[in-house]
């Protein structure tokens, strides 16, 4: 997954804004960006991050910047140990030409050792946004803790497959609620599985739509 090749398959699915969210990691959230805004996508910062309790979680965030410092403090809750790139991949940093320039020699594949609410906390603190990652898949949290927190009252939830709704949505109710592709390659992005009502692609007004304010809105396409 390379900033230009993913560009090219946005506009092939008439995709103008979309989330890069790396796992425990932001390092590779701005090449991305300034990629994609050539080619007239929004980049809406983000990376998922794999808690204490194996919950996988996506954070949002203001800008690049911020996304940044978020990152590196996620990352420095990683375990210190070696491994095995061949056998976990290789961390690896892209330029804007779609070149591998440098590894990062940390197991990004392994959870933090923070728990759930330390990294939601952390999130609101800094203007961000959370959402539950693939709840009705294997690290979502309902699989790994058997039900939806009931606080923070304010962290929306991300379905992968479209004909649970349904079945989720007794847990999911008065939470904002999201559907994305999850894709970990080119060929596994798909059309646009949700609609955002806005008046800009800024995060702001992602705010407004995450909550559905000001006329504001999030619709998914099912």
């Amino acid at each position: 997954m390379t900033p230009n090749t993913v560009a090219s398959r946005l506009m092939e699915l008439g995709i103008d804004w979309a989330s890069i969210t790396d796992h425990n990691t932001a390092r590779n959230v701005r090449v991305f960006s300034q990629v994609w805004e050539k080619n007239g996508i929004r980049c809406l910062p983000g990376l998922e991050v794999q808690t204490m309790e194996d919950v996988h979680i996506l954070c949002y965030l203001p800008d690049l910047s911020i996304a940044e410092r978020f990152g590196l403090w996620v990352e420095s809750y990683l375990p210190s140990m070696e491994f095995d790139p061949e056998q976990y991949g290789y961390p690896l940093l892209v330029d804007e030409n779609d070149q591998f320039i440098k590894t990062v020699d940390k197991p990004f594949f392994l959870p933090v050792s923070l728990e759930l609410n330390q990294v939601v906390h952390e999130l609101e603190k800094v203007g961000g946004i959370g959402v539950y990652a693939h709840i009705d898949r294997s690290m979502g949290v309902i699989e790994q803790l058997g039900f939806l927190p009931p606080d923070p009252s304010g962290v929306g939830c991300e379905i992968y497959q479209q004909s649970k709704i349904p079945q989720y949505k007794p847990a999911t109710q008065g939470r904002p609620l999201l559907s994305s592709s999850d894709a970990h390659h080119p060929d596994a992005m798909v059309e646009a599985k949700m609609i955002i009502r806005c008046k800009s692609r800024s995060f702001e007004e992602f705010r407004l739509a995450f909550f559905g304010i000001r006329e504001r809105s999030i619709r998914l396409c099912i």
